[in-house]
């Protein structure tokens, strides 16, 4: 199942929390994910929850697991 958060405002930034879960209601896959407004934090965590749903190997950014863009 996927679940993405209400954004939330955290100073300068919007954020919404993205996560996966098996059938068995394991947590599998969750990020935090910021963005300029609401709207494009959301976009940006359906994005890599679709990109590590479609990957082989799971997503990876730079390297690791986190999902943080600049």
């Amino acid at each position: 199942m996927l679940s993405v958060s209400e954004p939330q405002i955290d100073e300068d930034a919007w954020s919404v929390n993205v996560r996966l879960e098996d059938a068995s209601g394991q947590t599998v896959w969750e990020h935090v994910i910021y963005g300029i407004d609401g709207v494009q934090a959301a976009l940006l965590g359906l994005h890599f929850a679709k990109t590590r749903l479609l990957a082989d190997v799971g997503y990876r950014f730079l390297g690791g697991t986190d999902l943080m863009l600049p």
